[in-house]
């Protein structure tokens, strides 16, 4: 039967964002290929290989952006301490460290927890990692002042490389999406919501003006068979 023109608009929407995904992901590795020898202020290499994201060969695995706009904003001193809300995989933390100040990591993904011990181990003390949200940086702080906060807020390409966390375009996995990788994941929201809050999540966390449109045509899809993967979304 023919496709109705709303499954027709949110089908091609959804083709052009996997495609500014793939054309996003190119950009990544030519800049890494671009700079091939050349050190960030960690003196880390960039390297480029065949291996993933973070691995031994692999590109980086996150390049902060204003690196140095964020240190001059915040002009962290020895003995004061930050909140670094979003610690993902340490790179502003790292530069806060490298001014002598105490910092305190907060990151909802348990990988990210995980990943920053050795950094924890290697500071003498001055780093402790809190695994959270940064709404509960108050209880991270426990009682300590703090001297500054940094956000650095969304999704980075720690969970969008990493097809089994269900936030790429590009590359298939489970339909998950949790930062926390615990709780409801975005395959129970996607076969189980009632249409009214896809549209709420659609139209208001998405900023998606098609949102009515596509939550019916999930629901309509979703009677024949429950969706689990991010292809099958796509």
């Amino acid at each position: 039967s023919p496709l109705a023109y709303e499954d027709v608009v949110a089908h091609q929407m959804l083709l052009k964002m996997k495609a500014l995904d793939e054309y996003l992901n190119t950009q990544y590795i030519a800049f890494l290929e671009a700079n091939k020898g050349d050190h960030d202020v960690y003196g880390a290499t960039l390297t480029v290989g065949a291996g993933n994201a973070g691995a031994e060969g692999g590109p980086a695995r996150h390049i902060p952006v204003l690196l140095e706009e964020v240190a001059a904003a915040v002009m962290a001193k020895p003995g004061e301490t930050v909140i670094d809300g979003t610690f993902g995989a340490g790179g502003y933390t790292r530069r806060i460290l490298a001014d002598g100040a105490d910092v305190i990591g907060i990151d909802r993904d348990p990988d990210a927890i995980a990943a920053g011990q050795a950094m924890v181990a290697a500071s003498g003390g001055k780093l402790s990692l809190w695994h959270g949200a940064f709404a509960d940086m108050e209880m991270a702080a426990d009682g300590k002042a703090v001297d500054a906060v940094m956000l650095d807020i969304g999704v980075s390409s720690m969970q969008i490389d990493e097809g089994t966390r269900g936030f790429s375009f590009l590359r298939d996995g489970p339909l998950d999406m949790r930062m926390a990788q615990s709780g409801v994941s975005a395959a129970d929201v996607v076969n189980r919501a009632k249409v009214a809050d896809l549209i709420r999540i659609i139209g208001i966390l998405g900023e998606e003006k098609q949102a009515s449109r596509i939550a019916k045509m999930i629901e309509r899809e979703r009677t024949a068979n429950c969706r689990t993967s991010t292809g099958e979304r796509i």
